[in-house]
């Protein structure tokens, strides 16, 4: 047991007993409980998710670099933030849903894939941009940077509710 709830359950007048016994029966349990096998399992589900989100990521850049060439600025952005919001709600659904997830892994994630995706959407606009000078499409001239921070702050914005906001992670389980 934690030296935090020991000391809480002295300050409520628990006795040294009833600690030990209380610490046994915890012991007990954990050994007995049949979830605490698949800790391993959720590393695995976890890395999976994260691999998915990549992924995902690669795929939602590929697919943006027509409606670069073709929308117009304020339907873009509302397109990119639309889809980058949605995508944020699956990886925060994906992330938070998983058991036995330590601090250094919602770091992890809170730091990688905005990253990667900002790398992601850099070559995006830009291949997009090398797309419309080639074709001659003289409209087409976005800021591979903007169109990025647009895409992460969407899409992290749901994973910083559930830990900032809901301090559901208070403590980082």
């Amino acid at each position: 047991m934690k030296k935090r709830n020991i000391r809480k359950l002295k300050e409520k007048g628990w006795s040294e007993e009833d600690i030990r016994k209380t610490e046994e029966i915890i012991e007990r349990r954990r050994r007995e409980d049949k979830s605490r096998t698949f800790i391993s399992m959720n590393r695995v589900l976890y890395w999976s998710a994260i691999v998915v989100i990549v992924l995902g990521n690669f795929i939602i850049s590929i697919f943006l670099i027509p409606f670069l060439l073709v929308l117009k600025k304020l339907s873009l952005d509302i397109i990119i933030v639309t889809i980058a919001f949605a995508f944020g709600l699956l990886f925060n659904l994906l992330i938070t849903d998983i058991e036995h997830v330590e601090k250094k892994h919602h770091l992890f994630a809170l730091i990688m894939i905005p990253l990667i995706a900002l790398i992601n959407f850099v070559i995006m606009v830009n291949v997009a941009n090398s797309l419309g000078k080639a074709m001659n499409l003289s409209f087409v001239r976005e800021n591979p940077y903007f169109i990025s921070l647009l895409y992460i702050v969407a899409f992290i914005l749901p994973y910083l509710y559930t830990l900032i906001i809901k301090k559901e992670y208070k403590e980082w389980k």
